[in-house]
């Protein structure tokens, strides 16, 4: 098993902050020019997607709420992932998103955190 590189880490803390996938792909040195394709898709890689919902898990378990847009756009993705087939990573110490999403939408019903999700 493979441990989650400083990178993708980095990209996560970086995200679950604010909710803005380009934003946190500029914050962690990837490209300003292909910031918002690069940052869509280190948002939908197995590994990054779990480490985010597992630290919005972290958040809510010590007392912190989650910025909603940062709540909306998980709620959006982990699913279409999972409907494409994306789960398994590899990352050792890190749950598949499966079990991350479960986890992340256990720890928010339970600490009474809602968030409208428009589309």
């Amino acid at each position: 098993m493979a441990t989650l590189d400083e990178c993708d880490d980095d990209f996560a803390e970086c995200f679950v902050s604010h909710g803005d996938a380009a934003r946190a792909a500029v914050e962690t040195g990837l490209s300003e020019k292909s910031a918002k394709t690069l940052g869509c898709r280190k948002l939908h890689e197995p590994q990054v997607l779990a480490a985010c919902l597992m630290k919005v898990v972290e958040m809510v378990a010590g007392g912190q709420a989650p910025e909603p847009r940062v709540v909306r756009r998980l709620r959006k993705v982990a699913p279409d992932c999972l409907a494409k087939g994306v789960n398994e990573h590899g990352v050792d110490g890190l749950p598949p998103v499966e079990e991350a999403y479960r986890q992340f939408r256990l720890a928010l019903r339970l600490h009474g955190i809602t968030v409208a999700v428009h589309f």
